[in-house]
């Protein structure tokens, strides 16, 4: 039934490919109010997409022949949906706070909460001053080490709560080039920032890198190690310890947390600092509210699924190479 109905879509396209987005507002004055979906504050507007109510048919048909209803209860339940690497794909329980969620009789978010609370208080006494540099002085600057999910998320949401920061101020380096990290350091007072080597396995080689040179740079800058200026941020504690990291300095998670939606997590730890806990908290309750939505709602009401289906739509059947989501106030 799938390729019935990728087949239907792949005729959709040829007969649209020259149509004009404009001639679809022109034909029916209600588009918007069709082609968009809202859930609590947000509005998700796809009326300005060539997509027609046949196309959104098919598109809603190949949803529900692919179960994906079905796929999601077994994402939340803690399946181990991801089949590459047989693991459960739980990122969504860094953010759920609120319901036990037992896998394997253990209960995730009981672990999640006590790692988040950790994290937290953490941040918490850096941003009060109860937490001080090597050197005996509150912190001004936090820089993040590492790369990948490990820095593009925070850096993204640092970036756009920026309106909410009252705390140090947040860098990020991830390039293996030296440049990006002397550049960096350069403009900052290195007894009074504290940085954060954030890396899943602890191996990463740009960032462990990057993470030796700065010790070597406060050595011979400070004439100290000033390992209380240093976090680790991973799922490796062992590494972390024989790097020199302080064991109440190491924010751990565990493997079923994938890079890219790590913040949510220990890895959110530059936002953390940047916002603190109580604007942290609600941002975790900001993407809980978008996870019920997503597993209660109908799919043409169902705002994570619409926007996927938008983009295999663009991505697979219109052959388009690249996509832009614009985000407005």
């Amino acid at each position: 039934m799938i390729e019935k109905y990728w087949k239907l879509l792949e005729k959709n396209r040829i007969e649209t490919s020259e149509r004009r987005i404009e001639t679809l507002f022109k034909e029916d004055n209600s588009r918007f109010k069709k082609f968009s979906v809202i859930t609590e504050d947000l509005i998700l507007d796809y009326s300005k997409t060539n997509i027609d109510d046949n196309t959104r048919i098919n598109l809603l048909r190949l949803a529900r022949n692919a179960a994906i209803q079905e796929k999601t209860k077994d994402m939340f339940s803690g399946k181990k949906i991801n089949v590459t690497e047989d693991r459960s794909v739980l990122h969504t329980a860094l953010r759920n706070l609120k319901s036990p969620l037992f896998v394997n009789g253990i209960d995730i978010n009981l672990k999640v909460k006590v790692g988040l609370d950790k994290a937290l208080r953490f941040a918490e006494d850096v941003r009060s001053g109860n937490i001080l540099s090597a050197s005996g002085e509150t912190f001004k600057d936090v820089i993040n080490v590492g790369i990948g999910g490990s820095e593009l998320g925070p850096k993204m949401v640092s970036r756009a709560l920026s309106q909410y920061q009252d705390g140090p101020k947040i860098h990020f380096v991830s390039n293996l080039d030296s440049s990006d990290l002397i550049d960096t350091i350069s403009k900052l007072n290195l007894k009074r920032t504290l940085f954060i080597i954030s890396s899943k396995s602890f191996t990463t080689v740009e960032t462990l890198t990057n993470a030796s040179t700065i010790k070597n740079i406060i050595q011979s800058r400070l004439g100290i190690v000033g390992m209380e200026n240093f976090v680790a941020v991973c799922c490796a504690k062992n590494k972390a310890l024989q790097f020199g990291v302080k064991e109440e300095r190491i924010f751990e998670f565990e493997d079923w947390v994938g890079g890219r939606f790590s913040v949510w997590g220990p890895v959110g730890m530059p936002v953390m600092l940047a916002v603190g806990a109580d604007v942290f908290r609600d941002f975790l309750e900001g993407a809980s509210s978008i996870d019920r939505e997503f597993q209660s709602a109908k799919p043409i009401q169902n705002l994570p699924i619409i926007l996927a289906l938008i983009g295999i739509w663009h991505t697979s059947i219109c052959k388009y190479p690249s996509r832009v989501v614009l985000p407005y106030e």
